[in-house]
């Protein structure tokens, strides 16, 4: 995919609620569905990867601005920022390739969210709270309680629906989206160099007698469109 990733949503909650339980079963539905899935996580300020002692955490401290660590299935980059990026930037940035983006927590964003609430809660769940001005924001609300009183427009799954929400991402944010495992999917080769490539099909076609007899002889008309389009849909050899 080139460009910007087509959709990020904010899974905001109060500490302890299941954000990351909840992502971690949405995730590999996604996945399954053929999306690629990048997730943007908020952590504490002065957070490490590296272990004390490895070559690459003595290069960082030894004053280094940016580390990249670089395998043949993984790689990783530790580098220090004036302030802390948005969301949208990193995902400009660095996940530009993905699908979807989903990000925990950064609950004063722009972003959509999906809030996840387990009833109980003190403070009640975030949409509630006018100081985020979360109302307009929030899509959606996975909860386990059925009562809840949600504000228009926000739909309500379970813990145990992640299918679900996965199809409202879908239908908001990934219409367009990559097709899932074993269902056709569109190429536009137009900007490409040319290149000859065979295309073998089988298949049955129906034809009256008398367009077989035209076709067999050589007779069929130029204008014959219809015909045409059914005898190169099987016969034909593309050229792409």
């Amino acid at each position: 995919m080139d460009g910007a990733a087509k959709g990020i949503v904010a899974f905001i909650g109060r500490k302890g609620s299941g954000k990351t339980t909840f992502l971690t079963r949405l995730i590999p539905v996604l996945v399954s569905r053929g999306h690629r899935v990048g997730v943007i996580k908020r952590v504490p300020p002065h957070f490490e990867l590296d272990q004390k002692g490895k070559d690459s955490f003595r290069l960082k401290e030894a004053g280094a601005s940016a580390i990249f660590l670089s395998s043949e299935r993984r790689v990783a980059l530790i580098e220090d920022v004036p302030e802390e990026p948005t969301p949208e930037e990193i995902a400009s940035k660095y996940l530009q390739h993905m699908d979807i983006i989903l990000v925990e927590s950064f609950k004063r964003s722009a972003l959509p969210k999906v809030e996840v609430y387990r009833k109980g809660q003190g403070e009640g769940p975030l949409f509630r709270d006018r100081e985020l001005e979360l109302g307009v924001e929030v899509i959606a609300l996975v909860t386990d309680d059925p009562e809840l009183e949600l504000p228009p427009g926000v739909e309500r799954f379970s813990f145990e629906e992640p299918e679900r929400v996965a199809d409202l991402i879908e239908a908001r944010f990934l219409k367009a989206g990559r097709p899932g495992p074993g269902k056709a999917k569109m190429v536009d080769v137009g900007g490409k160099p040319e290149t000859e490539r065979t295309a073998l099909a089988q298949g049955k076609i129906k034809m009256s007698p008398s367009t077989l007899r035209k076709l067999l002889t050589g007779e069929l008309e130029k204008g014959d469109i219809l015909a045409v389009a059914r005898v190169a849909a099987i016969m034909g050899a593309k050229r792409a």
